[in-house]
């Protein structure tokens, strides 16, 4: 009679342990997660008018940067074009409506309107005379550029003349 108590009693933690394992949660490996992750809203092209094309958002470059190799895409209604020159990365967006695109966000000690023709613009840096963000309207669109060394003034006005 004692070896049966001894075996219902082990039946019992056995199903008891077995019950409390089914329960726990199985950790999740690194690929299982990623498959998790939001898509990448940045599309990729070979062309500036394929990007055009993408977003339904005209765009005009002038080749005020064509010693630098471009790169097209878009992220829903904006187009962009990314210049790299060693360290420096000039992104050029234009997109329909009046908000900020450029995607920065810092802030900087120099921030103030300039005049360049008849457009007035929004242009920021840390020292007078190296801009980071440059920002412009025109009547049916909002534009940016950024660049990670900053550009001068005579860059700004040929970006912002040069850029439709």
């Amino acid at each position: 009679m004692k070896v049966l108590k001894k075996m219902a009693a082990l039946m019992m933690v056995l199903c008891l342990v077995i019950s409390t394992a089914a329960c726990v949660p199985t950790a999740t490996t690194e690929e299982e997660e990623t498959t998790a992750m939001i898509a990448n809203p940045i599309k990729d092209f070979d062309t500036l008018a394929e990007a055009v094309a993408d977003s339904g958002t005209s765009l005009i470059v002038s080749d005020a940067l064509g010693m630098m190799e471009p790169a097209y895409s878009t992220i829903g209604q904006v187009v962009q074009v990314i210049y790299m020159d060693g360290d420096n990365e000039i992104c050029i967006r234009k997109a329909p409506g009046n908000q900020d695109v450029s995607g920065d966000y810092n802030e900087y000690a120099v921030n103030k309107m300039i005049e360049v023709g008849e457009t007035f613009v929004t242009v920021k840096g840390n020292t007078e005379g190296s801009w980071n963000v440059i920002l412009w309207l025109s009547e049916e669109a909002t534009y940016s550029v950024t660049s990670t060394l900053g550009v001068d003034d005579a860059m700004v006005n040929a970006l912002v003349t040069g850029v439709q």
